[in-house]
């Protein structure tokens, strides 16, 4: 054959073979064996991107999204498929946050090997998070969270190691413990949210104190987590957000690293736990703290640290009630000057009379203002003699010329109330009623939720 046939032969060849590709990837795609065709040198990303994204539209209800527009019509990166970003014909990002989202994650999102972004919150995805995330070499921000996702966080997700943005699958209903491979992803500045799931009674990995880059928001809050709190959770000294721990099992003592946390200035959440021992003194060097401070609802010991009094850019919720401590406030706590609404530190052993400098603060603080009620002050603390139950689970409390019962189980608190009538108030979200009660039982009987 001469030179020219055979060059035409060739041409003839690449024309059939680049027509049957896309043929040839739909095949195998409806078999179920899923062909990358990114990788064909010479190639566009149809026959990938394509697949991929269309496997995500069917599996997650597509036609009943909230917006779709163009999905499913040509190329998804020339034809600007709604919530898909595309570079250089790579697809880079998935937004569909608040988009109606139902059903569950395809594992072929794994293949998008240039996604930096995924973000698929506030939506009704089902199902469990994929173990082929972990390939998502280029992915920056990863954000499942307000979903229905059940399982246990894939420890494949630890590989995720190119996040520098944010982490979150809260408020989903995840089980299992929480992957100590989680600690591998030391890039994040953003958020680690792992809040409001169903995981395991265990510790949490004491691996988290690795995430040092950490900015803006750590929350662990409203799981089953048990025993004490990794002191290694200090070395989040760059941490100036939020730092949520609430509404666990946590027990033992609060760890004194804690204070190295000194760039916090937002949100320091330690509300209803188990915790014992004495208040960390070194927590007063949380001395950018601002908004909301609480060591609420635990089973705190020993007297108020002066230190506390350190905390001086407080400005509103400052919470040290319901704990056991004891002796006299200390006098620094009137440096907390700037404090203008809810200031309490009811429901303790405390004794003495009430400093000069915290009595100014009742005159700034116009809401909330509570440091007398289920104390004895006015009483000589050397004269005073208390018992009290060490068991948080369980205390009687008199009030209002009876007795009633508080019952912590899990995020909710159980009153039983004088008539054996029993009502349930979530620790978070009906923080306010729940302390309303103390001062009004009536009250709060017709507002909380009546179990029996």
């Amino acid at each position: 054959r001469t030179t020219t046939q055979r060059k035409r032969s060739t041409q003839i060849f690449n024309q059939i073979m680049w027509k049957f590709v896309p043929l040839l990837g739909l095949i195998l795609n409806e078999n179920k064996l899923f062909c990358s065709c990114t990788q064909i040198p010479g190639t566009r990303s149809l026959v990938s991107n394509f697949d991929i994204l269309s496997k995500f539209y069917e599996t997650t209800n597509g036609d009943s999204w909230e917006s779709k527009g163009n999905w499913m019509d040509g190329d998804p990166c020339d034809n600007s498929w709604h919530g898909i970003t595309c570079v250089s014909s790579e697809v880079v990002r998935l937004n569909f946050d608040s988009n109606s989202l139902q059903g569950s994650l395809p594992t072929e999102l794994g293949l998008l090997s240039s996604l930096t972004d995924m973000y698929l919150s506030f939506n009704s995805l089902t199902g469990t998070i994929p173990i082929e995330f972990g390939q998502l070499s280029s992915l920056k921000d990863f954000d499942l969270s307000e979903n229905s996702l059940t399982g246990s966080i894939p420890t494949q997700l630890g590989q995720m190691t190119s996040i520098h943005g944010d982490f979150a699958v809260s408020n989903n209903q995840l089980t299992g413990l929480l992957p100590s491979e989680l600690g591998e992803l030391t890039g994040i500045t953003g958020h680690f949210d792992v809040g409001s799931n169903n995981f395991s009674p265990g510790k949490v990995p004491s691996q988290l104190g690795r995430l040092s880059k950490l900015k803006s928001y750590f929350n662990l809050a409203e799981n089953s987590f048990t025993g004490s709190l990794p002191s290694e959770l200090g070395q989040l000294t760059k941490l100036t957000g939020y730092f949520d721990i609430c509404c666990c099992a946590f027990s033992g003592t609060l760890p004194s690293q804690l204070g190295r946390l000194s760039q916090m200035s937002d949100h320091f959440y330690n509300e209803f736990n188990g915790f014992t021992g004495s208040l960390p003194s070194q927590l007063g060097q949380l001395s950018l703290m601002t908004y909301y401070f609480s060591l609420h609802g635990n089973s705190f010991t020993g007297s108020i640290p002066s230190e506390m009094g350190e905390l001086t850019g407080m400005i509103s919720n400052f919470f040290l009630s319901s704990n056991q401590l004891t002796g006299s406030i200390p006098s620094e706590l009137g440096r907390l000057s700037a404090v203008t609404r809810v200031f309490t530190l009811a429901n303790n052993d405390l004794c003495d009379d009430i400093p000069v400098q915290l009595s100014a603060l009742s005159t700034t603080v116009t809401a909330d203002w509570d440091i007398t009620t289920g104390n004895s002050l006015g009483t000589d603390c050397s004269d005073l003699t208390a018992t009290r139950n060490d068991d948080n689970n369980g205390q009687s409390v008199g009030l209002g010329g009876g007795s009633i019962a508080l019952i912590v189980v899990g995020c909710f608190v159980l009153v039983i109330g004088i008539a054996g009538a029993i009502y349930a108030f979530h620790q978070r979200k009906q923080l306010e009623v729940f302390t309303a009660f103390l001062k009004d039982q009536d009250k709060v009987f017709e507002e909380g939720d009546r179990m029996l």
